[in-house]
């Protein structure tokens, strides 16, 4: 989630900003710094906005200098995205959606500094039912990803690690996908709470194998696949409030 933060202007933080904000040029220089170490790492990143900081982070891209590791789209409709290959050679690694605040639906070649609008690409299940495997459908586009919503906070509402360990297990994990992907709605995201609790990079490696012999990567022959395609081979994941990003994307401070 970015919010405007009083005295440093921009800040990264969880739902409940008052458990703690980090400051946005802080946390970017260090996706910079992460995509300059690895020059065949692709991050894919999903930003939270509110009390219209979208120009402010536009700002802060451009300072920190990420904006040129975001590539730019000529078609008006993504129908095939890019391998990671063809990003990695095009050293454009950062693949950066967004929602909320001052954004809006965007035609590819038109979302301001490649900046994607989360809700023209994305679909997802809802955020409170850790059975359902309903996409939501949302923007003027068809959804190329799907992601999976896969956590239970605590009374406080909060994440809660205690949660993490069951829900995160094997079992569990399993249970839903095979439910899901007998309906033809296999996930190509999984997002959690504390992906380094209970069996999450376990069950993605085991998940990716089982797809097409892919670990822990979002690609294929074909590009980044469509959510609800046969061809879907891998999955990312996504922490939603635990311990940061592995694969795509954090809601939390701990990138």
């Amino acid at each position: 989630l970015l919010k405007e933060n009083e005295g440093s202007n921009l800040g990264f933080c969880t739902s409940f900003c008052s458990s703690g904000v980090r400051g946005a040029l802080e946390v970017l220089r260090n996706v910079k710094t992460f995509l300059e170490a690895n020059p065949n790492e692709v991050l894919i990143v999903q930003i939270e906005i509110t009390d219209n900081g979208f120009e402010s982070l536009r700002s802060a891209l451009n300072t920190t200098g990420l904006t040129p590791f975001i590539p730019r789209f000529s078609e008006t409709y993504i129908q095939i995205w890019p391998t990671l290959r063809q990003l990695i050679e095009a050293n454009t690694r950062l693949l950066l959606f967004a929602n909320g605040d001052e954004i809006s639906s965007c035609k590819a070649n038109e979302c301001p500094d490649g900046i994607l609008s989360s809700l023209d690409h994305f679909s997802q299940t809802d955020l409170s039912d850790l059975e359902s495997c309903q996409p939501t459908l949302s923007g003027d586009v068809l959804s190329s990803f799907f992601l999976m919503n896969h956590w239970k906070n605590n009374k406080a509402k909060v994440p809660s690690e205690k949660n993490a360990m069951v829900v995160n297990s094997m079992d569990v994990l399993e249970g839903r996908f095979e439910k899901c992907e007998s309906r033809k709605r296999g996930p190509s995201f999984l997002a959690v709470d504390f992906w380094d609790v209970g069996d999450v990079l376990d069950f993605a490696e085991k998940e990716n194998l089982k797809r097409g012999g892919v670990v822990v990567v979002v690609e294929e022959e074909d590009g980044l696949d469509a959510a609800n395609d046969d061809n879907v081979t891998t999955i990312a994941i996504v922490d939603e409030g635990g311990n940061g990003t592995v694969t795509a994307e954090a809601r939390s401070s701990g990138i």
